[in-house]
């Protein structure tokens, strides 16, 4: 009975300070989320209709998923707070752990979804200049830096998704 009592304790321990530090990490989270946001900003800021879609359709579909990932997120902060001051943390871990990687799952095909519109919108910038169809100079530059600091944040969007220790396995 004593081990029982101690294991318990143990893991009651371990469940209540993972979720002590997940709570702590919040903030990396709602920077993400600003990054897509940027994304979404500079792909209505390109001055070339570039790809083959209407302009608003890649943006809106990143927005429509991003809604519901802040809305989940904010859920898996709340509930990872309730683990930390729960009498049986160990209970609700579960629950959380895989909220939070339906989350991760999720935020993965909103950053593959942004790499394909930043594709196309290369595509569409190659195709502009070789077919000689292409606005002035001045505004493919801008495009052209417009794509490369999309380029970088998605990087950094799949660098951090990627690289980071993921708590609940």
């Amino acid at each position: 009975m004593e081990i029982d009592d101690v294991s318990a304790k143990e893991e009651g321990e371990r469940a209540a300070s993972a979720a002590r530090n997940l709570v702590a990490n919040t903030v990396d989270v709602w920077l993400v989320r600003c990054a897509v946001l940027v994304i979404v900003a500079l792909q209505f800021l390109v001055v070339n209709d570039l790809t083959l879609l209407p302009r608003w359709v890649m943006p809106s579909l990143e927005l429509a998923l991003l809604l519901p990932l802040s809305i989940a997120t904010a859920w898996s902060i709340g509930a990872t707070k309730k683990v930390a001051t729960a009498d049986k943390p160990g209970d609700f871990w579960e629950i959380v752990a895989h909220h939070r990687n339906m989350i991760r799952k999720a935020f993965l095909f909103l950053t593959g979804l942004v790499s394909v519109a930043n594709l196309l919108s290369l595509a569409g910038l190659v195709q502009a200049i070789l077919g000689g169809h292409a606005g002035s100079g001045k505004s493919l530059l801008i495009d052209s830096l417009n794509i490369w600091t999309t380029n970088i944040i998605i990087f950094s969007l799949w660098y951090w998704n990627l690289d980071r220790s993921n708590c609940s396995r």
